[in-house]
């Protein structure tokens, strides 16, 4: 998989990052929009590899 079990269950959280110079915010604001939205977003392993991710948005 593109993003460890472990990983997932934290992506949305502030100030975690995968990265030696990420700040983590991104999917932080990303997920803070969806939401206002009433939206939800998650993320799925997509084979082979690799990961994606599903935004869901009301009509």
């Amino acid at each position: 998989p593109g993003i460890s079990n472990e990983d997932k269950t934290r992506l949305f959280q502030p100030n975690f990052s995968t990265k030696k110079a990420g700040m983590g915010l991104g999917l932080t604001i990303v997920n803070t929009i969806i939401a206002d939205h009433n939206g939800m977003i998650n993320v799925q392993d997509n084979s082979p590899r690799g990961a994606k991710f599903v935004i869901e948005l009301p009509v």
